[in-house]
């Protein structure tokens, strides 16, 4: 059974694909800019989606 569980976080390619298709320098330039990303370990940083979204209405709102 291959079924994925669906869980509130994301790998870097899923929040890639999340935010639209972006690109590697454009993630890394966001984080740069304060996305929350989470690294435990030697694991690859993960994202927590209810964060991604709040830190996208944040920067939205940065701009007006």
């Amino acid at each position: 059974m291959d079924e994925k569980v669906e869980t509130p976080w994301m790998t870097t390619e899923e929040v890639r694909a999340y935010l639209g298709g972006i690109s590697h320098s454009t993630l890394h330039r966001y984080r740069r800019k304060g996305l929350p990303a989470h690294v435990i370990g030697d694991r690859s940083p993960r994202y927590h989606r209810d964060e991604v979204d709040a830190w996208i209405r944040e920067a939205g709102n940065e701009d007006r």
